[in-house]
C-alpha cells in the first residue's frame, strides 16, 4: 500500500476543507471507537499476523457502524488517519477496507467527490528547527510513565516507537519533502496516540520542527 500525500496552499471550498489542529488529531486517535490491537504485537514475529488481522477487524467493525449511519466527524477523521498513515506505515493491506469506506461515503453519506486525504499546507514562518543533538538527547532521556505488569514489554515498544519517530523527523529536517513530513507526522502523532503510546516530549519535538505546517481534511457536509 502506498501513502497518498498532498500539499496545497489554499483550501477547496467545494469539498468543505477544514483545518484541523494537532490536538484535534490526537483527540480523534485517542478516542477512536472500537477496540484496537496492542501495538506490542506488531513487533512480535509470532503475533504480527494476529495484529494485522485484529487491526483489519477494527476497521471492519467501524465500517459496519458507518454503513448504518453512525459515523461522526471524529470517527471520520480517525478513518482518514488509519488509511493514510497507520495502515501504510505498519504495512497493513487495507485496500479492501479503503474501497468499502469510499463506497459507504458515497451511498450512505451522499459524498459525490470522496477525498480521503489529510492535506499538508504551509503558512509563513521564520525560525530554526530543533537540531539533531536535541533529538538524540530527547531519545536518550528516561521514559516516563507506569505500565503495570507489562511494563518491560511496553517500555521496549515505547522506545522503538519513539526512535522511529525521531528518525523520521530528522529525515524531514534533511529532505523537506512531503513524503518525509507525512511519515514524521504518522510516526510521531498518529501511531503513538492511536495505540496509547503518546509521548508529550515527542509531540513537542515534532511541533518544534514543523512550525508553519497546516493540516486540512475534506469533511462531508452530513458530518459537519
Amino acid at each position: 500500500m502506498h501513502m497518498r500525500f498532498s500539499i496545497q496552499p489554499e483550501p477547496r471550498p467545494e469539498q468543505n476543507m477544514r483545518t484541523v489542529s494537532i490536538d484535534e488529531v490526537l483527540h480523534a486517535c485517542e478516542n477512536a471507537a472500537w477496540t484496537r490491537p496492542p501495538l506490542e504485537h506488531y513487533f512480535s514475529p509470532t503475533k504480527k499476523a494476529l495484529f494485522i488481522s485484529k487491526f483489519l477487524h477494527y476497521l471492519n467493525t467501524g465500517l459496519l457502524d458507518a454503513k448504518h449511519g453512525n459515523l461522526d466527524a471524529d470517527q471520520y477523521l480517525a478513518f482518514v488517519l488509519s488509511f493514510q498513515f497507520t495502515a501504510p506505515l505498519l504495512e497493513i493491506p487495507a485496500e479492501k477496507e479503503l474501497g468499502l469506506f469510499f463506497r459507504i461515503l458515497q451511498k450512505t453519506y451522499g459524498v459525490d467527490k470522496v477525498d480521503l486525504n489529510l492535506h499538508f499546507g504551509t503558512e509563513d514562518f521564520e525560525g530554526e528547527m530543533v537540531g539533531e543533538q536535541e533529538a538524540l538527547e530527547a531519545f536518550r532521556q528516561e521514559l516516563e510513565g507506569h505500565f503495570g505488569e507489562a511494563r518491560e514489554v511496553k517500555e521496549s515498544v515505547q522506545k522503538r516507537v519513539k526512535k522511529d519517530a525521531i528518525t523520521s523527523i530528522l529525515d524531514w529536517q534533511r529532505e523537506q519533502s512531503i513524503p518525509s513530513l507525512a511519515e514524521a507526522f504518522g510516526r510521531s502523532i498518529v501511531i503513538p496516540s492511536f495505540f496509547s503510546f503518546k509521548d508529550n516530549k515527542l509531540i513537542q519535538f515534532y511541533r518544534a520542527n514543523t512550525q508553519g505546517i497546516m493540516y486540512r481534511v475534506a469533511v462531508p457536509e452530513t458530518l459537519m
